[in-house]
């Protein structure tokens, strides 16, 4: 099974966050920011809102990492940010 995962950022499992925004570097002439994504805290949250998921119990499938990172670019053209990393971010789950 696949979830997707949808930037919050303010769900908290242990004290940990479902998502991250890290600090604003550059490269070049461009400018990057880093979001990850906390897989396990992502899972709690899924299985506790039946309107958003299945409200059942999930864990990581087998080899799947816990974090996953967005990277974004700055685009002055249009003044926002866009992703340089492939979307949708899918974690690999497997129900309990």
């Amino acid at each position: 099974m696949k979830t997707k995962c949808f930037l919050h950022g303010h769900g908290t499992v242990d004290g940990e966050r479902e998502a991250s925004i890290r600090k604003i570097y550059k490269y070049g002439e461009d400018y990057f920011v880093d979001a990850t994504l906390n897989g396990v805290v992502y899972l709690e949250m899924y299985a506790c809102e039946p309107a958003f998921g299945v409200a059942a119990p999930h864990s990581l499938a087998e080899n799947e990492t816990q974090y996953k990172t967005i990277t974004l670019k700055w685009n002055q053209d249009i003044k926002k940010w866009e992703s340089v990393t492939s979307l949708p971010v899918n974690l690999n789950v497997v129900c309990k």
